[in-house]
């Protein structure tokens, strides 16, 4: 049972990593090695009680279309999981900083207007006279 499930998800990881595959497809390929490990030596009566168990324990992700059962492999290696959480780890730092960015400016703004209100005319419109420059 332990050897049949590993070597399915080692076949898995080496021939569809990132793919989402029918699982009668990814079966038949396993099946096809003269040295694989039998279904029926296993608590599996069915290949898709099988695909089932490997939902269930988060092993590959299962999805059942009216074409058949579709798995894909989930990669649980450290090395992976590393490499995620440090791009989840970047993309956070990049958001934290960009809303950084957008608060600092928004201070320079309001300081800006409160030391250089806005000149209105007396109803309440912008008042076009400059003390340097004439609009005439």
């Amino acid at each position: 049972m332990q050897v049949f499930e590993s070597t399915f998800l080692e076949h898995m990881k080496q021939s569809h990593r990132f793919s989402r595959v029918a699982a009668t497809v990814v079966y038949n390929e396993y099946i096809a090695d003269r040295h694989h490990i039998h279904m029926n030596s296993t608590e599996w009566a069915t290949q898709t009680e099988f695909i089932k168990y490997l939902g269930r324990t988060g092993k590959c992700k299962v999805e059942e279309t009216p074409k058949g059962w579709f798995i894909t492999y989930i990669d649980r290696d450290s090395k992976t999981i590393f490499k995620e959480r440090l791009k989840n780890k970047r993309l956070k730092s990049d958001v934290a900083e960009e809303e950084k960015q957008v608060r600092t400016i928004m201070k320079q703004i309001e300081r800006t207007e409160q030391l250089m209100p806005r000149p209105t005319s007396a109803n309440g419109s912008f008042d076009l006279k400059h003390p340097y420059i004439s609009f005439d």
